[in-house]
């Protein structure tokens, strides 16, 4: 039988850090929870009514306030995209410049006119 002799190094400070969960903080969109006001304030309050039978804990009404922020003043990221009339009409310019790309520029007025859209465009 041999003896080996190693050397092991240990982060400690990682692997503490693996184990700990940070919690990140919910960011929440107060302009939104400001319209929603009243709707939040009734959620709110009958979850609480169905936890005033059990014993309510500062955990708990944190984590309820947590969850119903989040649900209701979501910081917009759910919002669908809404295309404004600039960049349909940029689209617009894009496509027909794409057009006039394939066709090579057969004329001196086309070639012109693609460089000129293609300036425009690429503002």
């Amino acid at each position: 039988m041999r003896m080996i002799r190693a050397r092991i190094e240990i982060n400690s400070r990682l692997e503490r850090l693996k184990r700990i969960q940070r919690k990140r903080p919910i960011k929440t969109n107060t302009e939104i929870l400001e319209m929603h006001k009243e709707q939040f304030q009734l959620e709110i309050s009958n979850r609480f009514n169905a936890l005033e039978e059990n014993k309510l804990t500062i955990e708990t009404f944190h984590k309820v306030i947590e969850e119903e922020a989040e649900r209701f003043g979501k910081n917009g990221k759910d919002k669908p995209n809404e295309k404004l009339e600039e960049d349909m009409e940029i689209e617009r310019l894009d496509e027909k410049r794409k057009t006039l790309k394939k066709k090579e520029g057969e004329t001196t007025a086309e070639k012109i006119e693609y460089t000129e859209l293609n300036k425009l465009v690429k503002k």
